[in-house]
């Protein structure tokens, strides 16, 4: 149990490192009022990307287990990757709206 735990963890945590970068600018969007923003990226990891994902994957793999497995880490990537740039266009869109109003 504790060989196939070790295994799995590796690739399902493997896109963890860009979530806090995803969770940082989605929760911004909250806090600047833009809650439907926040929750189309919110649900853009979960249920848009992931469950088709999960569904897909398996397909593509021999061991069927970890074409599961790897639907996490590539919609956490996806959805971090979205995240970021609609973020920076908002940010720099919101940004150049104040300097013109200063």
């Amino acid at each position: 149990m504790i060989e196939f735990t070790s295994w799995s963890m590796k690739i399902f945590f493997g896109g963890i490192i860009l979530f806090g970068a995803q969770i940082a600018c989605q929760q911004t969007f909250l806090a600047l009022g833009q809650a439907k923003i926040s929750l189309l990226l919110a649900l853009l990891r979960k249920i848009i990307l992931l469950i088709p994902f999960i569904f897909i994957f398996p397909i593509f793999f021999e061991n069927k287990l970890k074409g599961v497995l790897m639907a996490e880490p590539v919609a956490d990537i996806l959805a971090a990757l979205s995240t970021i740039v609609c973020f920076t266009i908002f940010y720099k869109r919101t940004l150049n709206n104040n300097e013109l109003n200063i």
